[in-house]
């Protein structure tokens, strides 16, 4: 059989020229460029010459086109999982040089044996379509055997050419994941930074008092025998010196933001293993966080304790030595022998110079643990190692931890975290029984650790349980948005338009600021509107329904002189089967609309309720301004809890049966707001149900069998969840007509689980309800996996 003039001979790819031109680049990032580009270019060569071989073989059995389709695939194949390969590891060293991890020493033999390594493979390939022919005409088929075979056979040559795609689009996704990690690696370093930094502040702040003491000793023994005076003035403006900041306000606002800068979700490729990544998911601004928040923190809060009280010793030390010198100042005046009290003058300040040796050799132990600690876990290269956790939190790391344990320090709180367990072998049982559990047993455990049944400290609970406005006594905080609104309301009074609403999650306060907003400036002069309720407007009544519209209309007719505020609280109840909620929302943004310049409206909802209705209804364009109450400030929230702990009459005292101190209750509320995430009620919430009535008139505080919400959701659970939660309230007979006949086959069931398990509960009146003590963590989750938004 006659040859047609176009048969193939043996195609090559252009693998040398991309291989000088990747390997001469000087640069790394220019290198995995090349390496990116040159893959695309490979795999198109590939294509382009597979692609004509199959069109060949379907006009002439040429045995290169055969042999091309059949054979020489796998060996491109084999080259490209090289070059990927190449491409990866190179990325990975280039990460663990920047995580300080690696020498930057280990980068150009890394790349000198890649390059050997793919010369040889790229020699290897450009002679195998030649060596093949030559083998296949040797044997004893022979040419005509061999594609006679083949002529049997599925040419697998689409099926190569899919898999040389993938290969590419490895590539492509490596080096995308690579700049994504050095996003995350730059934010890694952000927070390593800003933890020595405040570690850098504290020993500046003891260097400062040392030197100030120090000074003030020189100055006095040269002046208090002429001028005593003098010295009183001198060692007064030495104390307006001091500034005794507030290092865990101003950590928390940097950290907040640094923390967000990190990525929540990436999948992150940590291996290659012949035609596929391996990848692993991980959320670093998580782990981040609960891994700093657990294995730091607490060590910062000892450096930040310890440098106020060196800041407080040098002030008390002043004052001190002052009074001693006003003293002596009198004295000599009235010629009083000083001789006594001059040779003592300075023994407060000397006395803390031998306190300020003690202080430095604390602050020096509680860096290195902290360094080390850093050091060793707290890099994201580290994804690099999957068969270890990635940051892994304290009850994981316990017995990593114990080697950390040589200092007095350490002692310390190896002791407190006996206390909280028992002993090792205790907590070691406790990890055993917490794997052996179901996620159903650590959902209720969760439920019934933050459920209120202490019936014999009702007493102390009730004041912290009690929601809405109980008077402006209780009242702290919220300046800021209090100014907002009034500057609004003085707005409408000019004839603007009247339209706030109120955002934040469950306990946040909205109610609570809202009647404040009523009690202010609207005394006398507030409609509440909640549905199936009665409300009065000019001396006339009505009973609501859940027809937003009829109230409205009911509201203008009988308000005309009044110039009322209508203060909507829970704008997600304001809805039915028969009235949905988005046809109530349209009605209240034409009254918003047409009216707001007469009425003043006042309307709170949920962060999740508010993300659903943005995209559906602009609620930027309908209401004039949004207040968000998710977070009050620490100090703030402590002020909350002291007014009302000191409303009970209680006294407060530790597990060691001692008053608690004012360090000690900075502590306690530092790590309620953690927790608490700065959400006022929930805060409240937590300190009620762990504090515990103790002997007589005491109370203990006692956070340490907190217990945490597994994950354990689904895509039937959450949607299920994300409904009731919309609702704030539903039923069955609406969760019926919002599932269909999946209701029936599908949600009765989980329905009735989350019952069992705590997280569902009916009310009196039949409402089904997200368990209070569960809402706003199921709300955590829920946002994690981008289900709702839960974070304002």
């Amino acid at each position: 059989m006659s040859e047609p003039s176009n048969k193939l001979e043996y195609p090559v790819l252009q693998t040398f020229s991309l291989i000088e031109e990747a390997w001469t680049q000087s640069s790394l990032d220019d290198f995995r460029a090349v390496m990116t580009r040159g893959a695309r270019q490979l795999v198109d060569q590939a294509i382009t010459i597979g692609d004509a071989a199959l069109k060949q073989i379907e006009h002439t059995p040429d045995l290169s086109a055969y042999i091309t389709t059949f054979c020489w695939p796998e060996k491109v194949k084999a080259f490209l999982i090289l070059w990927r390969d190449i491409l990866f590891q190179l990325q990975k060293a280039q990460i663990m040089v920047m995580d300080n991890r690696a020498s930057s020493d280990v980068i150009d033999p890394l790349k000198a044996a890649s390059e050997q390594a793919i010369r040889k493979a790229a020699t290897k390939l450009d002679a195998y379509l030649e060596e093949e022919a030559n083998d296949i005409r040797a044997s004893r088929q022979g040419s005509k055997g061999h594609i006679a075979r083949w002529n049997l056979q599925s040419n697998p040559w689409p099926l190569y050419k899919e898999q040389l795609e993938q290969l590419y689009l490895q590539c492509s996704e490596l080096e995308e994941k690579y700049q994504q990690l050095i996003i995350s690696l730059k934010g890694f370093h952000t927070l390593y930074a800003q933890v020595q930094q405040h570690c850098d502040i504290c020993e500046k702040e003891l260097h400062k008092s040392e030197d100030l003491a120090h000074t003030t000793i020189a100055y006095i023994e040269e002046q208090i025998e002429s001028r005593p005076g003098k010295v009183a003035t001198f060692l007064e403006d030495k104390e307006e010196e001091i500034e005794i900041d507030n290092h865990l306000s101003d950590f928390l606002e940097t950290f907040e933001i640094n923390i967000g800068k990190l990525p929540a979700n990436l999948v992150v490729p940590v291996g290659v293993d012949g035609g596929t990544v391996k990848i692993r998911e991980l959320n670093f601004r998580r782990s981040a966080r609960q891994w700093l928040e657990s294995e730091v923190l607490p060590l910062l809060y000892e450096t930040w304790e310890l440098t106020e009280n060196a800041n407080n010793g040098i002030h008390m030390a002043l004052v001190n030595v002052r009074n001693r010198a006003i003293i002596i100042a009198n004295d000599t005046k009235e010629n009083k022998s000083t001789e006594t009290l001059r040779e003592d003058i300075c023994q407060p300040l000397k006395s803390y110079l031998s306190s300020e040796q003690s202080f430095n050799g604390k602050l020096k132990e509680l860096r290195e643990i902290i360094a080390r600690r850093m050091a060793n876990y707290f890099k994201m290269s580290l994804v690099y190692e999957p068969a270890k956790p990635f940051l892994p939190l304290p009850l994981q790391s316990t017995i990593n931890q114990l080697r950390f344990g040589q200092s007095e320090l350490w002692i310390r709180f190896k002791s407190s975290l006996n206390k909280w367990t028992g002993n090792l072998r205790q907590l070691i049982d406790n990890v055993e029984q917490e794997e052996s559990l179901s996620t159903s047993e650590k959902i209720a455990r969760f439920v019934q650790s933050r459920s209120h049944s202490q019936e014999e400290n009702n007493q102390y609970s009730s004041i912290f349980l009690t929601k809405g406005y109980i008077g402006e006594s209780f009242w702290v905080g919220r300046e800021k948005e209090l100014q907002h609104v009034e500057s609004l309301i003085n707005q409408w009074e000019l004839g603007y338009r009247g339209a706030v609403f109120l955002s934040g999650q469950r306990f946040a306060g909205k109610t609570v600021f809202g009647e404040l907003v009523a009690h202010r400036y609207f005394s006398e002069n507030t409609v509440r509107l909640i549905p199936n309720a009665t409300v009065r407007v000019g001396g006339r009544k009505m009973n609501t329904t859940y027809d937003l519209e009829e109230a409205l209309v009911f509201i203008r007719k009988h308000s005309v002189n009044q110039r009322p505020l209508i203060w909507i609280d829970d704008l997600e109840l304001w809805g039915d089967i028969n009235k949905p909620l988005g046809q109530n929302i349209r009605i209240l943004k034409k009254y918003i609309d047409n009216y707001s310049n007469q009425l003043f409206f006042l309307v709170s909802m949920s962060n999740w309720l508010r993300g659903h209705l943005q995209k559906t209804h602009d609620l930027d364009k309908v209401f004039q301004a949004e207040i968000n109450l998710d977070r009050m400030s620490l100090e703030e929230m402590r002020q909350a809890i002291l007014i009302r702990h000191g409303a009970t009459h209680k006294v407060l005292v530790g597990q060691d049966g001692n008053e608690v101190t004012p360090g000690q209750f900075r502590k306690m509320t530092a790590k309620l707001y953690r927790i608490a995430e700065g959400n006022i009620g929930e805060a409240l919430n937590i300190w009620s149900f762990t504090t515990y009535k103790g002997k007589g008139e005491e109370v203990i505080h006692d956070f340490s069998q907190k217990s945490n919400l597994p994950y354990f959701l689904t895509p039937e659970i959450a949607a299920l969840l994300v409904m009731i939660m919309l609702e704030k309230r539903t039923n069955e007979y609406r969760l019926r007509k919002l599932f269909g006949p999946a209701f029936t086959d599908k949600y009765r069931s989980l329905l009735q689980r989350l019952f069992s398990t705590g997280l569902l509960t009916r009310q009196l009146d039949g409402w089904i309800e997200l368990n209070e003590v569960a809402v706003n963590e199921v709300g955590r989750q829920l946002d994690q996996y981008n289900f709702l938004q839960f974070y304002r």
